[in-house]
């Protein structure tokens, strides 16, 4: 169930197998599941905010571009959800910041122009699935809150970095 970011990315993070890092599995046909989403993030967003005030005496985050992050593409896998199959959350937690993994087991992430409309966070405005949405929580809450994204187009994995000089409130 596991998957990891490439070397790049923990290194750009300062992450090392000591350090902290997560992942959940989630049904997307759970009854529950909007309610398990919101406590899966709110739990991380205290688990991170645990670890760099006890290793690294930061006590001040901007936990909503976090929680903007992960709930957004997290409500995405969950409601572009190809057939009501599971998707994967995974998080890693550096000395130089976050990253946040997101695979929903679908073929969007595995499309050439969609790594490449990410990666450059280029205005997202072509979903496929449903009509409600015109990329706005993409848009408005993945780009600006993410440093850097990263897409693996092979496994269909969304990457989304964010650094801590970035995340912290000074």
């Amino acid at each position: 169930m596991a998957f990891t970011p490439d070397k790049e990315i923990l290194e750009e993070i300062g992450w090392d197998s000591k350090l902290y890092s997560n992942h959940a599995e989630f049904s997307a046909s759970s009854p529950q599941l909007e309610e398990e989403l919101s406590n899966h993030v709110d739990a991380e967003i205290d688990n991170i905010m645990a670890f760099y005030g006890d290793n690294f005496n930061v006590k001040n985050l901007n936990t909503g571009k976090i929680s903007n992050v992960a709930w957004e593409a997290l409500k995405n896998s969950w409601l572009h959800n190809p057939s009501q199959q599971s998707f994967k959350y995974g998080v890693f937690v550096g000395s130089k910041g976050i990253c946040h993994c997101f695979q929903d087991n679908g073929d969007y992430f595995k499309k050439p122009e969609v790594k490449q409309q990410y990666e450059s966070k280029q205005k997202v405005n072509n979903f496929e699935k449903a009509d409600f949405c015109q990329g706005k929580g993409v848009n408005n809450f993945i780009f600006p809150n993410s440093d850097k994204i990263k897409v693996d187009s092979s496994e269909g994995i969304l990457y989304c970095v964010q650094y801590l000089d970035s995340l912290k409130i000074n």
